[in-house]
């Protein structure tokens, strides 16, 4: 019994101490928006001390417009939800009505023989010459057995490019080019005489 009676003294001894320190806290400004701050209220706006309690708006946690009151003496926090109403009012509107006189015009219409042109086209035949200069290449003919050497300059002199895998075959240089064209071609080449002897597609 004693124990219980002395557990409720110490209830009321802290619940008094409580209401101290809640009731200097929120004597200034700064500390009731300390206050709503940390029970979750946020956008606290229009605070003022009015009729002897702490009055403002703001937004509880879950966003919603709520009217705050609070009192200085025991701290306690007291919000109402308050309503937004959006009243939408249709602009009036006017209507004139205008007449305007049209003239109506009435058309007559009279046939008149239309003289007609009938052009027949004649197909003529036409040719056109086109002169295309031919540059024409003069292979060297060697004095002797044809050299490697020897044998690219006749292939350059004919027109071939890009010379690769140049061999001696059974008397004759083998080799691999392009011609004017880009085409890959294996050009055949006496040895003797420089003459080309042959020409395939590589």
């Amino acid at each position: 019994m004693k124990r219980h009676i002395a557990l409720c003294i110490a209830a009321a001894l802290g619940l008094a101490v409580a209401g101290a320190c809640g009731a200097s806290e929120v004597r200034t400004e700064s500390s009731v928006r300390a206050l709503l701050f940390d029970q979750g209220y946020s956008n606290v706006t229009n605070l003022g001390l009015r009729g002897g309690a702490w009055l403002a708006e703001a937004r509880d946690s879950e966003g919603r417009p709520v009217t705050i009151k609070v009192d200085p003496g025991t701290a306690r926090v007291f919000a109402t939800s308050r309503k937004v109403t959006i009243v939408r009012t249709p602009a009036p509107v006017h209507t004139r009505e205008v007449v305007r006189e049209v003239p109506v015009e009435r058309t007559v219409v009279r046939e008149v023989p239309v003289e007609r042109t009938v052009v027949r086209e004649v197909p003529v035949e036409r040719t056109v010459v086109r002169e295309v200069p031919v540059e024409r290449r003069v292979a060297v003919v060697p004095r002797g057995p044809l050299t490697a050497e020897g044998a690219r300059a006749v292939l350059h002199d004919a027109g071939y490019h890009n010379v690769h895998d140049l061999s001696m075959r059974n008397g004759k240089w083998v080799a691999e080019a392009r011609d004017a064209t880009g085409d890959d071609r294996e050009i055949h080449l006496d040895a003797m005489t420089g003459a080309i002897v042959h020409v395939e597609d590589d």
